[in-house]
């Protein structure tokens, strides 16, 4: 498979909601690629799934890893 685009909202698919799918297709990427905003976007998105009580602190940590 060729070098893949990665968007946050992709990311954090797999990571909050877990998409098995896409999950398997990130993995299966020779290569893979994303914004320089990714990191802090996705900081942003778990930072406000724990403070809506949609997360737990023991699985953000997990899931970020």
């Amino acid at each position: 498979m060729p070098t893949l685009y990665v968007e946050t909202s992709a990311l954090l698919r797999v990571a909050l909601e877990g998409d098995l799918a896409l999950k398997q297709r990130l993995i299966e990427a020779d290569r893979s690629m994303t914004s320089a905003l990714t990191r802090v976007e996705a900081d942003r998105a778990f930072r406000r799934a724990l403070s809506a009580k949609r997360l737990q602190a023991s699985t953000a940590q997990e899931r970020s890893a």
